[in-house]
């Protein structure tokens, strides 16, 4: 099938889970034998896995999307954002949206506009979700707004994202990947790190509009954090870690914590939905709340106890290779053809 990938996520593709999912997705699928092509506003022409249409600076995503489907004559449009998919609803050819995670929801349900393409437009689905439903359902939040909606889970490389020998070092290394935005719990983290300034290292990998309020608030603290900027090579920042912390308490899924699972990385998480449908009982610590006191007592309790780091880290390995990237284009590939 000839497929056109939308999508106005963010410019420079950089790291997000959002962005990763589109580009593992296409993958996937050509390895599946799919003709997969790109189109978004801005979008960097480099270490992309098939063709790019991108609309440059003061050019238009439309102008960028008809010369896609001029040449390309794609027989689906997947589009990766609500905003995408308003403009892949009036070019006529069938329509996938996926809504990557409720804050898109929130977005369609304070545009009219938005919400009322949603409703004409049947063929949605959703990669993540802050309620634990199987494929083929959807969360009361997508279901007021996106009727047709469904889950389909993002995937995991297990033979890229793999554990790793750690040298014994002194101190342990501690760390998280993620946007450096207000949702991401990343100054709960820094205060984490100032708690804990004598007994680890701390290393953050990511980028967002945050980054120099963050990091002048982590100087305030005390706490000792390395900002290690963004990163193409998640794989390789995770295999430096001894410990993974996941500090969001909004995470609707958690792509991230899903690659250090995969990476036999102890976990200790904040009680976000995507790190209690993750982790479940077995594969990490999650906290009962979300106060950086918890989280510092949580890695404590585990840098104190080499054999239960072992542990956690062999099942959460486990768990997380119950998810793989096939699996999650095969329920795409129904999706096309039930709309193609």
């Amino acid at each position: 099938m000839r497929i056109l990938m939308l999508t106005d996520l963010l410019p420079s593709m950089r790291l997000g889970g959002s962005e990763r999912f589109v580009l593992e997705l296409a993958r996937a699928l050509g390895r599946r034998g799919h003709q997969v092509r790109f189109c978004g506003a801005r979008l960097r022409p480099h270490n992309w896995p098939v063709g790019l249409y991108h609309a440059r600076v003061g050019s238009s995503l439309r102008g960028a999307l008809r010369k896609a489907i001029r040449h390309e004559q794609p027989e689906l449009i997947h589009a990766h954002h609500p905003l995408a998919g308003h403009l892949a609803a009036i070019t006529g050819l069938p329509v996938v949206r996926t809504v990557h995670g409720d804050w898109q929801t929130e977005l369609i349900q304070r545009r009219p506009l938005l919400a009322r393409v949603a409703r004409f437009v049947p063929d949605w689905v959703t990669a993540s979700t802050t309620t634990e439903v199987p494929v083929g359902t959807a969360s009361p939040t997508l279901q007021s707004s996106l009727p047709h909606a469904v889950l389909i889970s993002p995937g995991v490389d297990c033979d890229r994202f793999a554990p790793t020998d750690r040298p014994n070092g002194d101190p342990p290394v501690i760390g998280t990947v993620c946007r450096l935005a207000a949702e991401r719990g990343v100054e709960r983290f820094c205060e984490m790190a100032a708690r804990l300034r004598q007994s680890a290292r701390f290393r953050i990998a990511g980028d967002g509009p945050l980054r120099r309020r963050l990091q002048r608030r982590a100087r305030c603290m005390r706490a000792p954090v390395e900002w290690c900027g963004p990163t193409e090579d998640v794989a390789q920042f995770l295999a430096g870690l001894d410990l993974y912390v996941n500090p969001t308490i909004t995470e609707s899924f958690g792509l991230a914590l899903l690659e250090a699972m995969a990476s036999g990385l102890p976990i200790v998480a904040a009680p976000s939905p995507g790190a209690r449908r993750l982790i479940g009982q077995e594969a990490g610590l999650l906290v009962e709340t979300h106060h950086p006191t918890a989280l510092a007592e949580g890695v404590l309790a585990l840098l104190g106890d080499p054999r239960r780091r072992a542990d956690l880290g062999r099942s959460a390995r486990e768990r997380a290779c119950g998810y793989s990237w096939d699996s999650t284009a095969s329920a795409y590939e129904a999706l096309y053809r039930s709309c193609a």
